[in-house]
C-alpha cells in the first residue's frame, strides 16, 4: 500500500473507534499491510491499552515486533501457547502436556480438567507466562484463545478490541457448525449419559449436591439428544436451564472418561456442556443420508468498548444481525481487484494432464512469461501435473498451495492461474448462517448443483455460464461472501496478472480461454517462432553488425511484433521443417492467425510470421 492509503485508512480508523461501539472493515488487506494499519491506529490515537485478537501465534509475534517498531516504549506482550517441557527444549512451558492433548480430544478445557488437578500446578511457568501478559498495556490473543475464552472478562479495562485477519463471527458470536456419521453421534451421545451418570452418582456419595444436580442435567440432556438421534428427526432442540458449574466438574468427567478408556466426539461433549451452562443460544440437528449435522450458536459476546473488525468476508448487514448491534462499515476507497475469470470448470479431482495443457496454452500466447499455478497439492498434485509438461515449460512453471499465496513462491510470476476459487467447507457456510440467524429451519442443508449466470467480458459483451453453486439464496449468499473475501485477499497478494480459472460467479470480468493447440500444432508455431527470430535476427544484423554481439542466441522469440523485412516463411519451409504434411501445416497456420499467434505481414503471399 502506498503512504498516503496507509495514513489516510489508518485516520479513518482513528475517527471510527472513539465513536462507534462496532466498527467493520471490509476492503482487501494484506496480512502485514493489516498488522501496520492497526498499531499505527493505536500509536494515533495513543491508546493506553488495547486487546488485538489475530489468527495465530505466528501473527501475534508480528505483531508484537511491530509495536516495539512503532510504539517502543509500548508495554505489550502475547498471550503464550502451551509448549511441552522436554529435555534439551528451551522454550516448553507445560509438564503435563500430554493430559493437555487428551483434554483437548476430549472437548474439555485443560485449565479446567487438567490445570486445576496438576501435579505441577506450583510453579507452572505456563500460567506465569499468562499473569505476566494479563498485566501488559497492550495484549495480543490469537483466535483459538479468544473463541474459548471468557473474551469478556479478558477484555476488561482496555480502550479498544482490534480483530485483525481474522473470521469475526467466530470470535463475536461462536458457533459450532459440524457434521459426523450418525453412528458415532449415537455412541458418543450414549457414552457421555453414561460417564455425566457415574459423575451423578460420584456427587451423591461425596454429599455434593451442586455436582449431583449439573451432572443430573447433562445427562438427562445427552439422553434427550440421543432419542432424537435414533428417530432421525430434524428437529431444534429445547435447551436445559442454566445450571451453575462445579468446581472441578471438567477434571471430574475427564477422570471417569479416562478411567473408562473411552474416546467420544469432542463435539458431542464441548456441546452437551456448553448447554447445561447455558451459553447457547440455538441449537439445530439435521439428518442427510447417513450424516448427523450439528448446528449451534452461543449467546454473542457484548464487548464493552469500541472493536473493530478487519473482516473481508462479512458484510455490515450480517455483523449486525449475529452480534445483535448496529455495525459501522467503515467505507474505504481502494483499488479494484484485477484479474480475469476464465469460465471452465477446476475441481481438486481435475486430472494432472487437463491441467497441463491448460498451462501450456497460457505458455503458448505469452511465450517469455513465468506462469505460477495455486493448486492443491493434495496426492502430490504438483508433481503429477509438471511431469505431464515437458522439461522445457517445466522450467517456467511454479506451483504453489493455497497456503503459500503471499510468500515467495510467486514473487517472479509473470501472470498466475488460480486453479479454482479458495475453497470454501459448507460446514463454514452453515456456521455463517447459523451465526447470523439466517438458517431458517433445520431441514435446510444447502444442495449444491448447477447454476446458470452471466458473466460479462471486459468488452462488455455478456456470456451464459452454466456452473457450479448453492441452489438456496442465503446458502449462495454466505458462500459468495466467504469466497469473495478470501478470493481478493489472494489476488491482492499475487504479482503480475492473474486468471482464475473457475465456472463458479466471482463477479470478475470474463477472458476467454488458451487455445488448445494439438501436438502437431505446437510443432509448427515453435518452428515459425524459431524460422522468424532467425530471420530478424539475420535481417537486424545485416543493417548493424555490431548487434550481432549483443544478442545472446534464444529459443524464444523477441516481446514486440516482429515487423523487419525478413525471408518469406511459407508453409512449405515449416513442413520440411517439422515433417508434418504441407496441406495439415496450411490448416494449422490458418487456425494459428485466427487466434493471433500467426500472421502474413504483407499480404497472401508475403510468407508467415509468428506474433508475439
Amino acid at each position: 500500500m502506498s503512504e498516503l492509503f496507509v495514513n489516510s485508512r489508518v485516520a479513518i480508523w482513528a475517527h471510527a473507534i472513539p465513536n462507534e461501539r462496532l466498527s467493520l472493515d471490509s476492503a482487501p488487506c494484506a496480512s502485514r499491510d493489516a498488522i501496520r494499519l492497526c498499531v499505527q491506529t493505536i500509536q494515533k490515537l495513543r491508546l493506553e491499552s488495547s486487546l488485538i485478537i489475530c489468527q495465530s501465534q505466528v501473527e501475534g509475534n508480528a505483531i508484537l515486533k511491530v509495536i516495539e517498531e512503532l510504539i517502543p516504549d509500548a508495554a505489550a506482550d502475547l498471550y503464550p501457547s502451551r509448549k511441552e517441557v522436554i529435555r534439551n527444549f528451551r522454550n516448553g512451558n507445560c509438564k503435563n502436556m500430554h493430559e493437555i492433548v487428551r483434554a483437548v480430544e476430549l472437548g474439555l478445557s485443560p485449565k479446567g480438567s487438567v490445570c486445576i488437578v496438576c501435579p505441577h500446578k506450583a510453579g507452572c511457568e505456563y500460567f506465569d507466562k499468562l499473569d505476566k501478559a494479563r498485566l501488559a498495556f497492550h495484549v495480543i490473543m490469537n483466535k483459538a484463545r479468544a473463541t474459548y475464552t471468557d473474551l469478556v472478562k479478558e477484555s476488561e479495562g482496555r480502550e479498544a478490541v482490534f480483530l485483525v485477519n481474522v473470521a469475526g463471527l467466530d470470535v463475536l458470536c461462536p458457533a459450532l457448525s459440524e457434521s459426523m456419521p450418525i453412528s458415532e453421534a449415537k455412541d458418543s451421545l450414549l457414552l457421555l449419559a453414561e460417564a455425566s451418570h457415574q459423575c451423578k452418582v460420584n456427587g451423591l456419595l461425596d454429599n455434593n449436591n451442586k455436582k449431583y444436580n449439573y451432572f443430573s442435567e447433562l445427562n438427562s440432556f445427552a439422553h434427550s439428544l440421543l432419542w432424537i438421534t435414533q428417530q432421525e428427526w430434524n428437529h431444534r432442540v429445547k435447551l436445559p436451564r442454566r445450571w451453575e458449574p462445579p468446581d472441578g466438574w471438567e477434571a471430574s468427567l475427564k477422570g471417569v472418561l479416562d478411567n473408562r478408556g473411552v474416546n467420544l466426539s469432542k463435539h458431542i461433549v464441548r456441546l452437551c456442556n456448553a448447554a447445561v451452562l447455558g451459553h447457547i443460544n440455538r441449537l439445530d440437528l439435521t439428518f442427510v443420508d447417513d450424516l448427523l449435522y450439528l448446528a449451534a450458536f452461543w449467546y454473542p459476546r457484548k464487548l464493552r468498548q469500541p472493536v473493530l473488525v478487519l473482516d473481508q468476508t462479512l458484510t455490515p448487514e450480517r455483523l449486525s444481525a449475529a452480534v445483535g448491534m448496529p455495525a459501522h462499515h467503515i467505507a474505504v476507497a481502494c483499488q479494484p481487484i484485477e484479474a480475469l475469470q476464465v469460465p471452465l470448470r477446476a475441481t481438486q479431482s481435475m486430472r494432472p494432464g487437463a491441467i497441463a495443457k491448460l498451462i501450456r496454452g497460457y505458455l503458448v500466447i505469452s511465450p517469455e512469461a513465468t506462469v505460477g499455478i495455486v493448486h492443491s497439492n493434495k496426492n502430490n498434485k504438483h508433481a503429477q501435473i509438471l511431469n505431464a509438461l515437458r522439461s522445457a515449460e517445466r522450467e517456467r512453471v511454479r506451483m504453489a498451495e493455497w497456503s503459500q499465496v503471499g510468500g515467495e513462491s510467486l514473487e517472479d510470476c509473470d501472470l498466475t492461474l488460480l486453479m479454482g476459487a479458495p475453497p470454501v467447507n459448507p460446514m463454514e457456510v452453515m456456521k455463517r448462517l447459523t451465526q447470523s440467524g439466517e438458517l431458517d429451519g433445520s431441514d435446510e442443508v444447502g444442495e449444491w448443483g448447477a447454476l446458470v449466470w452471466e458473466g460479462r467480458f471486459e468488452s462488455g459483451d455478456p456470456l451464459p455460464v452454466v456452473g457450479r453453486g448453492y441452489l438456496n439464496d442465503a446458502w449462495q449468499r454466505a458462500y459468495r461472501e466467504l469466497q469473495g473475501g478470501r478470493l481478493s485477499q489472494v489476488i491482492g497478494s499475487i504479482p503480475g496478472r492473474v486468471f482464475v480459472i473457475s465456472d463458479e460467479p466471482l463477479e470478475l470480468p470474463l477472458a476467454h480461454p488458451p487455445p488448445n493447440l494439438s501436438t502437431k500444432s505446437l510443432r509448427v508455431l515453435e518452428a515459425l517462432r524459431t524460422l522468424t527470430l532467425s530471420s530478424a535476427l539475420k535481417s537486424s544484423t545485416e543493417e548493424n553488425p555490431s548487434l550481432i554481439a549483443k544478442v545472446s542466441v534464444s529459443a524464444r522469440p523477441p516481446k514486440a511484433k516482429v515487423s523487419v523485412k525478413v525471408d518469406k516463411i511459407h508453409a512449405s519451409t515449416l513442413a520440411r521443417a517439422t515433417g508434418v504434411p504441407e496441406s495439415t501445416v496450411r490448416r494449422i497456420l490458418t487456425d494459428l492467425e485466427i487466434i493471433g499467434l500467426a500472421m502474413r505481414p504483407s499480404g497472401k503471399r508475403s510468407g508467415w510470421e509468428a506474433v508475439s
